[in-house]
């Protein structure tokens, strides 16, 4: 059982990537150039959802050579900030989880994957998609802002069947958190531990996804009811400021 049980509700049984989750918890808590994260509140909040310190050792160390961050020390404390390259990525998805939904622009236009022969029933796997200003007659397209239904197998070849099962998924969970949340009053620790775990989440789910209108979707994509769940999540759990969230790692231990 980990530190609370909403944070089992979002996670699962499964602990995530102890690396996948340093770069959530940076990404939302330490965003600005030269924010540093101490490697006591890292751990105050891995350990919330029972990844040990040697997990998490080796995933800063991981994140260290792959240049996703860089460490300085404070007398005998690690303090942790992302590098440019990794913030400039973490900038660059910020509309995407934290925006709202694309709206339908532009033209939808189908890229054959690889070439050979092919019918209406096995068309979607052959097929890439992207988006443009305008047409290409070089291949089929659909103007987006007249469309009012693309064709099934078109919304389907979109994204991938279980990146659609996993939004119906974690659109239950989250529903789950926000009931649990009502009226409730956490430490402050365990809810920044609480929402990083619901952003880790949905910020793994609306990745996968391109960024395109949900009309564009497959039918079964729950990405919108996740959308919102998140976004209320997150006004009922704000983001602690960094001096904050050391005091609070540190009266934790």
């Amino acid at each position: 059982m980990r530190a609370d049980p909403r944070i089992d509700i979002v996670l699962g049984p499964e602990p995530p990537r102890v690396w996948s989750f340093l770069v959530t918890i940076l990404g939302d808590l330490a965003r600005k150039k030269g924010d540093r994260i101490s490697g006591t509140a890292l751990s105050a909040l891995t350990a919330a959802i029972e990844i040990k310190p040697e997990a998490t050792r080796v995933a800063l160390h991981r994140l260290r050579r792959d240049g996703w961050i860089n460490t300085e020390r404070d007398g005998r404390t690690s303090l942790h900030g992302l590098t440019d390259m990794a913030r400039a990525q973490a900038h660059e998805a910020v509309p995407f989880i934290y925006g709202d939904a694309p709206t339908a622009a532009g033209v939808l236009i189908l890229h054959p994957a690889h070439h050979g022969p092919s019918d209406a029933r096995n068309l979607a796997p052959m097929i890439s998609l992207s988006v443009a200003s305008s047409p290409d007659a070089a291949h089929v397209c659909f103007d987006l802002t007249v469309e009012k239904a693309l064709p099934t197998w078109v919304r389907n070849a979109v994204l991938p069947e279980d990146v659609v099962v996993n939004s119906a998924d974690v659109a239950t969970r989250f529903a789950k958190v926000m009931a649990l949340l009502d009226g409730d009053k956490l430490d402050p620790l365990t809810a920044t531990a609480l929402r990083v775990s619901v952003l880790h989440e949905w910020r793994r789910l609306i990745l996968a996804a391109p960024p395109l209108s949900p009309a564009i979707l497959p039918e079964g994509w729950q990405g919108d009811a996740c959308r919102r769940h998140f976004q209320s999540i997150s006004e009922i759990l704000p983001a602690p400021t960094l001096s904050d969230l050391e005091i609070w790692a540190r009266d934790s231990g």
